[in-house]
């Protein structure tokens, strides 16, 4: 069921437990609060370490450069998925590249239906299995668009749909689900994309990023 060598070793990172790690970061009912406060930090730690480890370059590439030479950037999650979308468009707005984030199903379906192959979207589900994001991939695509995945499975149909797929890796503990960990992996690899295309075109970046903070510098004291 893999595509290839890459989804399967990604599939095994994402399997395979450190059986010391595991036991530190299962947190007790006896646990004090410092103490659950240390493993979920650790847990974090780990997730974002694993997710760096399996991180395909070429990939990061081309989902740097698909946002590049997008005319608009549209970002889609679903529950707790729409968080990063939202703050990855609040990102993006620095950019200079139009953006928009949607975590209403309604709202990203007829936005997918206006997108044209100048434009990229960002759709992310933990599970890669949500039905709406599935839905709104294959009009997105059909509308020549180009598809940026961030999920935590290798072989979920949002990967194999995507054209560009990027994975976290998350283990779920007691008490916190692995949904909820991989969710600071997804805002890392927003910011990994976001910083690099800053970096990539720096002088438009620059002054978007000077209108803004002009713009906003009415809201301080």
């Amino acid at each position: 069921g893999f595509q290839g060598f890459q989804a399967m070793k990604i599939a095994l990172a994402a399997d395979l437990v450190n059986p010391i790690e595991d036991i530190h970061e299962t947190i007790e009912q006896t646990d004090s609060e410092k103490e659950v406060m240390s493993k979920v930090f650790r847990s974090n730690i780990r997730t974002l370490e694993d997710t760096l480890s399996i991180i395909n370059e070429q990939r990061l590439n081309d989902a740097i450069e698909a946002i590049l030479r997008a005319r608009k950037v549209e970002f889609y999650g679903n529950g707790g998925s729409s968080v990063v979308a939202l703050d990855a468009h609040h990102k993006f707005m620095r950019s200079g590249i139009q953006s928009a984030a949607y975590g209403d199903s309604h709202l990203q379906i007829m936005s997918a239906s206006q997108l044209t192959a100048n434009d990229t979207v960002v759709l992310i589900s933990h599970s890669g299995t949500n039905k709406d994001i599935l839905q709104v991939t294959d009009t997105a695509k059909e509308n020549g668009a180009t598809t940026i995945g961030i999920t935590n499975y290798a072989t979920s149909p949002l990967s194999k749909s995507v054209d560009i797929p990027l994975y976290t890796v998350s283990q779920e503990t007691d008490y916190r689900s692995e949904a909820l960990a991989s969710r600071i992996a997804q805002l890392s690899i927003v910011d990994a994309l976001y910083v690099n295309v800053m970096i990539a075109q720096k002088e438009k970046a620059q002054h978007a990023l000077t209108k803004m903070r002009r713009a906003i510098s009415i809201k301080r004291l």
